[in-house]
């Protein structure tokens, strides 16, 4: 149900003057949808990569001779739509607790009415 634009896929692979600082300012900008990201041949070291690797849901760290960045995690796409679905599905739950909650509230306050006049009934 959600579509969310965005990069995701960002392949800097032998980019020298790419660094820590340019890797954090890549990955703040484009967290929300950056999945794969290749960074072999850049001056960012391993630590920077670690330390961003937690914005990256669907994705995991892989580093060998060949490739050096984030990589996307077997059918990450089917997780994102599972994760929305989620979203959906808690935010309908909320609103049936709250409409509940109302309904509830709306009751008793009736019966508390209710109970008001039979004790004005009773004294008069």
């Amino acid at each position: 149900p959600f579509f969310n634009p965005g990069l995701e896929t960002f392949i800097i692979a032998g980019c020298p003057s790419v660094g820590d600082i340019a890797l954090a300012w890549i990955v703040e900008g484009c967290s929300h949808s950056l999945v794969l990201l290749s960074i072999k041949g850049t001056a960012c070291t391993s630590s920077s990569l670690q330390s961003v690797a937690d914005r990256f849901r669907y994705s995991s760290l892989r580093k060998n001779q060949n490739f050096m960045g984030m990589y996307p995690l077997r059918r990450w796409r089917d997780r994102l739509k599972i994760n929305e679905f989620a979203k959906v599905y808690n935010a309908a739950t909320l609103f049936q607790a709250a409409h509940r909650a109302r309904i509830g509230r709306r009751i008793a306050q009736e019966i508390k009415d209710e109970h008001r006049r039979q004790c004005l009934v009773i004294r008069i």
